[in-house]
């Protein structure tokens, strides 16, 4: 719970105010150069979060495994439909829960030296891009998964806002992240 706390600190410090807003002014964008370290502590802190959260909740995979049985011995037509969707939903969190992660330390690495000019930049939108899909995807398998798990609302709405946090501050930090994809005519946003 305190590393939720210290996360939401810490993020909650690159936030541009709104307007109208009383949040205290923040530094200018050359004075804050540097933060992707942030970024990578809470990639590293959703990746902790996560593993916790299928540590703690085997439990509720275990009875849903069973429920799917007993409705596969019931005849129900749609057991195996069920039980590949959450399969597919547990792998790509798995996958995604690693692949958020070393997209953002690729994109926040400062020490990759570029070949050409420009050419740094352009890696590190793509590798941030890997990320924010990664991002995208989680948001969507949890939201999936809170339906079949409603007992877990609580958890799973906490790794949304984990996720909601990391991929608005990844948008702040890398805005050419989004913006390359689209240039390239948006391909890589639908891998």
């Amino acid at each position: 719970m305190l590393r939720n706390l210290r996360f939401a600190l810490i993020m909650s410090q690159d936030k541009e105010p709104q307007p109208g807003s009383e949040s205290e002014p923040v530094a200018p964008r050359d004075a804050r150069a540097g933060r992707p370290w942030l970024l990578l502590e809470a990639a590293k802190e959703y990746c902790r979060m996560v593993t916790r959260w299928f540590r703690h909740s085997e439990q509720a995979l275990s009875e849903k495994k069973r429920e799917f049985l007993t409705q596969a011995d019931l005849g129900s037509p749609r057991v195996k439909d069920e039980i590949a969707a959450i399969t597919d939903l547990v792998q790509s969190l798995r996958s995604d829960q690693n692949r958020i992660y070393d997209g953002l330390r690729r994109g926040a690495d400062p020490r990759r030296p570029a070949k050409r000019s420009g050419e740094r930049t352009e890696e590190r939108n793509a590798a941030v891009l890997e990320a924010l899909i990664g991002i995208d995807h989680s948001i969507a398998a949890w939201l999936r998964l809170k339906e079949s798990f409603p007992d877990q609302t609580d958890d799973i709405l906490t790794l949304l806002l984990q996720l909601d946090r990391l991929r608005k501050s990844a948008e702040a930090e890398f805005p050419g992240a989004r913006a390359a994809a689209r240039t390239a005519g948006g391909t890589r946003e639908e891998s």
